[in-house]
């Protein structure tokens, strides 16, 4: 009985070759997919341990709300920062801010991002590996309406290459280039790379 099955089955399959060639297909794809799928996901985490391993295993960043998404539309202020610093066996702390604007240099204007960081704690940056001036100088607590520019930033988002001293204009504000950042090269400091930094007062 089982060999009249098996010769049945056997026989459909030659009858409809291209509908099993297909169904095989799809069933090698859809394994295929699964295993690309587990692979893209497992070498993304190991890229987002390498990057916090850069930063070493003392170091936490903190973002508002309940995931990244929502962190976009929640945000941390000074008393969560002292709270944070607060804490027993935290070193120091220091805020981020992230916000965007149009920007105007000579005639192009373009939307950017803007960093607004503490200038006390440009130093806890640096150790970090994600600011660090390459020309020019770091930003001072006086300095709001002075910048600083990352390197991508600088060279590929005008027509022209940026340089120090000249001006940016922000709405009515123009911002003098202080100081352009050195490239970072991991994913934390990446972002300043691409980015206008200033001190969080002036944002």
């Amino acid at each position: 009985m089982d060999l009249e099955l098996f010769s049945r089955a056997v026989e459909n399959l030659k009858r409809q070759k291209l509908r099993s060639v297909l169904t095989l297909l799809g069933i090698i794809i859809g394994i295929g997919s699964v295993v690309a799928l587990i692979s893209i996901g497992d070498g993304f985490n190991k890229s987002v341990e390498k990057e916090f391993e850069k930063l070493g295993s003392n170091t936490l960043i903190i973002l508002p709300g309940s995931s990244l998404v929502g962190s976009a539309f929640a945000k941390l202020d000074e008393k969560d920062v002292d709270i944070i610093e607060s804490v027993r066996g935290v070193e120091s702390a220091t805020p981020i801010y992230l916000s965007s604007g149009t920007v105007k240099f000579k005639e192009e204007e373009k939307t950017v991002l803007l960093l607004g960081i503490d200038t006390k704690k440009q130093d806890l940056l640096k150790s970090l590996g994600i600011l660090e001036v390459g020309e020019g100088r770091l930003l001072t607590q006086s300095d709001n309406l002075a910048v600083l520019v990352g390197s991508r930033f600088s060279e590929n988002t005008f027509e022209s290459e940026l340089k120090l001293k000249q001006n940016l204009l922000l709405g009515t504000d123009s911002l003098k280039i202080v100081g352009i950042t050195k490239p970072a090269g991991q994913s934390f400091g990446a972002m300043f790379d691409g980015a206008i930094v200033m001190n969080y007062r002036a944002l």
